[in-house]
């Protein structure tokens, strides 16, 4: 124990050495204050004329995260489908679709989950923090908002819009297979 100790004290009285050697290197080679470019805080507005750019592409992705069956999905801009499996990524444009005794959950981010009965179809038509939008073609579908969800969420049916701005909840969608 005593050796372990010894070894242990040795490797941090290394790494604190290095470190040292290494910031007084960066001390050395660091332009004075007068060269460097002054940082502006953050509680600052932009300059007249400058206006902070939001994020261009603020679409998220969800994943498959259970799956009872044959549970197949359609990739944005494929004409294939594929069998789903665990942790499968789910993005804007796919398609999902459920077998005959089949059940599946697609937990779209930390607070809404979309779980799909048998013979359901599902397409995410937009995922992201703040915006969802799921058209459910026929079946069961159960679309649950958990605890602190900042999503505005629809979800579409062929003859409904559904928007569970309630806060959390459960919300249970039956679209029949003749629309």
């Amino acid at each position: 124990m005593k050796s372990y100790l010894g070894n242990l004290g040795t490797v941090l009285l290394t790494g604190a050495l290095f470190l040292g050697i290494s910031a007084h290197a960066d001390a050395q080679q660091a332009p004075p204050a007068s060269q460097q470019p002054m940082e502006i805080p953050a509680q600052y507005p932009p300059p007249q004329g400058q206006q902070q750019q939001a994020p261009q592409n603020d679409s998220g992705a969800g994943r498959v995260s259970y799956i009872h069956g044959d549970v197949s999905t359609q990739h944005n801009g494929s004409s294939d489908w594929a069998a789903a499996t665990l942790n499968t990524p789910v993005v804007n444009g796919d398609h999902i679709s459920t077998g005959q005794n089949t059940r599946t959950e697609i937990q779209l981010d930390h607070a809404n989950i979309l779980r799909l009965s048998d013979q359901s179809t599902a397409n995410v038509v937009s995922l992201s923090r703040t915006q969802m939008q799921i058209q459910i073609g026929q079946g069961l579908a159960n679309y649950e908002v958990l605890k602190n969800n900042e999503a505005n969420a629809e979800i579409d049916t062929p003859n409904v819009a559904i928007h569970p701005d309630m806060g959390e909840g459960s919300y249970r969608i039956l679209v029949n297979s003749d629309g």
